[in-house]
């Protein structure tokens, strides 16, 4: 069976053998880790790798509002910002810092430029309300009861920043081309 790399829990198991992974990166094998929630793991040059994350609604609109109405002319990191380093950390720290004090209850001010980062995320955060528990942007099962709801909202935080780094490197940072993450050994 397969499926689509969404919503999933991960767990570290053996390299499978080379050949054994689809070269579709969109699939790869799925099996039950007895929880129903399916596992999976990727080799990347032979090594075992763990590449998926879990899904959400927040993360879906976090990632659109990032990438924008034209996917091809990607609305962030904004192109005048690409070759300033520290204007990129700054970036990622003011993210960073939001979606932080936003979950801990000490909402963060609604400020930064236009197309900024924090300025995209502070949008998204009064567009959906989050981290309230709500149908805008829901916890998926089964992190969805009281006891692992705000453990999910932290993972969303650190997720953020993983869609964020993709999408810099998305971008062409570094590199004429872009870079998997992880990168190939």
């Amino acid at each position: 069976m397969k499926t689509p790399l969404t919503n999933i829990s991960v767990t570290r198991r053996p390299a499978p053998t080379k050949g054994a992974l689809d070269d579709d990166p969109e699939e790869a094998t799925v099996e039950s880790n007895g929880n129903d929630q399916p596992v999976t793991t990727t080799s990347v040059s032979g090594q075992p790798m763990i590449t998926a994350s879990i899904e959400s609604e927040f993360l879906r609109k976090l990632r659109a509002k990032l990438i924008g109405n034209v996917p091809s002319v990607q609305a962030w990191p904004l192109a005048e910002i690409m070759d300033m380093e520290s204007e990129v950390s700054d970036e990622f720290t003011d993210a960073f810092q939001a979606l932080f004090l936003a979950l801990e209850g000490a909402m963060p001010p609604f400020d930064g430029r236009a197309g900024s980062a924090k300025k995209l995320i502070m949008e998204l955060i009064e567009e959906t309300e989050w981290p309230a528990f709500n149908d805008k942007v829901p916890v998926p099962a089964p992190w969805n009861v009281a006891m692992k709801q705000d453990a999910f909202r932290r993972y969303e935080v650190s997720a953020a920043m993983d869609v964020m780094m993709r999408l810099y490197h998305a971008k062409g940072a570094g590199a004429p081309d872009s870079p998997k993450l992880p990168p190939d050994g």
